[in-house]
């Protein structure tokens, strides 16, 4: 019974300590690569945001962001697929919608 109760408050405790490290750290704009990116200046084509709306998964890919070296992404939301696409002129990195934090 004792193991059952230790594992059932073990993830309050993880999220304690990892909410815990994310305040310490340094705000994501001072960041050295995010730095990078901001002192480029808003590319031309970037879609705008507005604070505080959420809106839902675009059907259309997300374009006019920068990588941190300066080449140009496309997001693109795959809802039925369970995953997010990342692609460059380059290649494209299918990622699982559950490992992004």
């Amino acid at each position: 019974m004792d193991d059952i109760l230790a594992v059932k408050s073990a993830p309050k405790e993880i999220f304690e300590e990892k909410s815990s490290s994310q305040s310490s750290k340094e705000p994501l704009c001072m960041q050295k690569n995010h730095r990078k990116v901001l002192d480029k200046g808003i590319p031309p084509d970037v879609m705008p945001g507005i604070k505080g709306v959420k809106e839902p998964l675009p059907p259309v890919p997300l374009s006019g962001m920068l990588n941190k070296h300066g080449g140009k992404v496309r997001l693109t939301f795959k809802p039925e697929q369970d995953q997010l696409w990342l692609g460059t002129k380059e290649r494209t990195e299918k990622l699982a919608m559950h490992s992004l934090d």
